[in-house]
C-alpha cells in the first residue's frame, strides 16, 4: 500500500484522448525529458508482512484515529465456491500518515 501525494506532479488531463497525445504508457519514457513530473510515492504497508495472504484487496480506508487501515479483500461472490469468505483486516501503522511529507 503506497501513500501517493499528487500535488507536485503534472495534470495530464489536457494532453488529448489517447492516440492524440504523447503515449505515456510505455516502457522507456522519460518523462522529465517532456516536463512531466511524476506523483510521489511512499510505501506505508506490505500486506504479507502482516500475514494478508490475497491478490484480492479490493477496499481501502483510513480509520477516524487517522493511524489504522481497514482492508476488504473481494471473493466475487464465491462463483466458483473456491474463493473463500470475503475478509477484512484492521492494520495499525507505525504513524499516522495525515502529513506525510
Amino acid at each position: 500500500v503506497f501513500l501517493v501525494d499528487f500535488a507536485g506532479a503534472t495534470n495530464l488531463l489536457g494532453l488529448g484522448p489517447v492516440g492524440e497525445g504523447p503515449e505515456l504508457d510505455r516502457t522507456g519514457v522519460d518523462y522529465a525529458a517532456r516536463g512531466i513530473r511524476l506523483p510521489q510515492r511512499r510505501l506505508l504497508l506490505e500486506t504479507w508482512k502482516v500475514g494478508i495472504d490475497t491478490d484480492k484487496i479490493e477496499g481501502l480506508a483510513l480509520l477516524e484515529d487517522g493511524q489504522t487501515l481497514a482492508l476488504i479483500s473481494d471473493n466475487d461472490f464465491a462463483i466458483t465456491g473456491s474463493e473463500g469468505p470475503t475478509q477484512l483486516w484492521l492494520v495499525r501503522l507505525p504513524q499516522s500518515p495525515r502529513g506525510l511529507p
